[in-house]
């Protein structure tokens, strides 16, 4: 059984396609349209990624998805 930081990691590697160590406004927008029968704005990406982007840099750290999706 993985633990949660290993499956964490294995995801953000997934998201991250162009291996910055971030996943961009574009990397996550494909992967929530990917699980989306609607089609999604750009601004809601970047609205969603403002609130959880905690650093400021218009991308998402492991760090940062590890904190969002604990608990």
């Amino acid at each position: 059984m993985c633990d949660f930081k290993s499956e964490v990691e294995k995801l953000f590697h997934e998201l991250d396609k162009d291996k910055s160590g971030k996943i961009s406004a574009a990397e996550l927008k494909a992967a929530l349209q990917a699980c989306s029968k609607v089609p999604l704005e750009d601004e809601h990406v970047k609205l969603f990624l403002q609130k959880v982007d905690t650093n400021g840099d218009g991308e998402l750290s492991l760090d940062e998805l590890m904190e969002l999706l604990k608990d």
